[in-house]
C-alpha cells in the first residue's frame, strides 16, 4: 500500500510542475547614433524587418536605443540619452561582448552583433522565432487627464523569479537633417526610437506602472509602448507586448 501512495504522490508532484508554453517572439533590440556612419544601414534594414514582420504578422518587435558615445564626434544626436548607453554596456556584459559599438544589436536579450549584419541577425531570429515561451505578458495603458503619465496595468504568466520589467514608449518614424560628422548632408528616418525607458523588478504577477510621458498632450497615435519581461541584470527576454495607440 505505501508503495502505491508514493507513486500517486509523485505524479501528482509532475503534473503540478508542468509549465504552460507559448508562440514565440523576438525583440530586436538596437542601439545605434546619429553620428555613426555605419547606423543608417541598421536603420534601413530595421525598416525591412518591421515591414516583413507586419506583413506577414510575425512577433518580432523593434526598439531602437540611441547612445550618446558619438556626441563628441561632430554631431549631437538629438535622439540620444545616456540611460541608453548604459543599458547597451549591461546588454553586452551579460553575454561576455567587451567590444562596445554601434549599430549593435541583441535579440532576446542575445548576440551583441553588428546592426546592419543581415545575415548573422536573421540567424538569430531564426533561432528565436523557434523557441517556445514559458512566459506570457498582457499589457493595457491609458494616459492620466492633465499629467504627464501613462498608466500601464499588466498582467503576466509564468516564473516570475529574478524577472525584470521593462517599458518603452517609442516613436514610431522620426527623421532627422544632419548638419555635421559622419552623415552630414543625410536626412536620417528612425523606427520604433525610445523616448522613454523604465524598468522594476517584479514582484507580483498583476501591477501597476506610471511611465512619465514628455508632454501632457502628446498625440499618442505617434507612439507605441513595448513592454517585455527580462532576466534580472540583463539576458534572455522571456515575453513582449506591444501597444499601438490609435
Amino acid at each position: 500500500m505505501k508503495k502505491i501512495l508514493l507513486i500517486v504522490l509523485f505524479f501528482i508532484a509532475v503534473k503540478s510542475e508542468a509549465q504552460e508554453t507559448y508562440f514565440p517572439q523576438a525583440l530586436i533590440e538596437l542601439y545605434s547614433s546619429e553620428g555613426c556612419e555605419n547606423c543608417p544601414a541598421a536603420d534601413a534594414f530595421m525598416k525591412e524587418i518591421l515591414h516583413i514582420a507586419d506583413t506577414f504578422g510575425q512577433p518580432v518587435y523593434v526598439l531602437d536605443f540611441h547612445v550618446d558615445i558619438w556626441n563628441r564626434s561632430g554631431w549631437v544626436d538629438p535622439f540620444s540619452d545616456s540611460v541608453n548607453s548604459k543599458r547597451q554596456f549591461f546588454e553586452a556584459l551579460s553575454v561576455g561582448q567587451r567590444a562596445i559599438f554601434t549599430p549593435m544589436v541583441f535579440v532576446n536579450g542575445q548576440g551583441g552583433i553588428p546592426g546592419a549584419a543581415k545575415k548573422e541577425v536573421g540567424a538569430y531570429l531564426n533561432t528565436m522565432l523557434r523557441k517556445q515561451r514559458y512566459h506570457n505578458l498582457a499589457t493595457n495603458a491609458m494616459l492620466v487627464q492633465g499629467k504627464s503619465i501613462l498608466g500601464i496595468d499588466y498582467t503576466i504568466d509564468g516564473n516570475i523569479d529574478s524577472v525584470e520589467i521593462h517599458f518603452a514608449l517609442v516613436k514610431k518614424t522620426v527623421s532627422s537633417n544632419v548638419t555635421a560628422g559622419d552623415n552630414k548632408g543625410k536626412t536620417l528616418v528612425h523606427h520604433n526610437v525610445v523616448k522613454v525607458f523604465k524598468s522594476q523588478v517584479v514582484k507580483q504577477k498583476a501591477g501597476h506602472f506610471d511611465l512619465p510621458v514628455p508632454d501632457p498632450n502628446i498625440n499618442l497615435t505617434d507612439y507605441g509602448l513595448v513592454t517585455f519581461l527580462q532576466k534580472q541584470n540583463g539576458g534572455n527576454v522571456y515575453a513582449v507586448d506591444e501597444l499601438l495607440f490609435r
